[in-house]
């Protein structure tokens, strides 16, 4: 029996799978915190949170997230090293990094160890 709407899928694009985790780790930052990061698949995001078990903020990547004017690509670091930000957090590393820059809000940026 031939589908009713096969000309209709055959039109559709095809799906995007969200991001899967690549990596949890924890890391002890300068003051003494520790912040629970996860890292996604193509550094698109991280999640991040300041309890273990606790709901992750998430954060985009910054060059993926937000274009820049015409022409113009995306702010990175010097280095190349992905940075995240979203509702006052900042993370900049990779995922396998040992030591990441990380600030909350209302905080700077400080370097965290794994």
């Amino acid at each position: 029996m031939a589908d009713p709407q096969a000309e209709e899928i055959e039109e559709l694009d095809p799906a995007e799978l969200p991001p899967m985790r690549v990596r949890e780790a924890s890391f002890r930052c300068d003051d003494n915190s520790v912040v629970y990061v996860s890292f996604y698949t193509n550094d698109s995001q991280v999640g991040v949170a300041m309890e273990q078990d606790a709901i992750q903020t998430i954060l985009p990547n910054e060059a993926m997230a937000a274009p820049g004017e015409e022409g113009e690509e995306p702010a990175e670091e010097a280095n190349g090293t992905p940075r995240y930000s979203g509702e006052g957090y900042t993370l900049i590393g990779n995922s396998d990094a040992s030591s990441i820059q990380f600030a909350r809000p209302g905080g700077g940026l400080q370097t965290c160890d794994s």
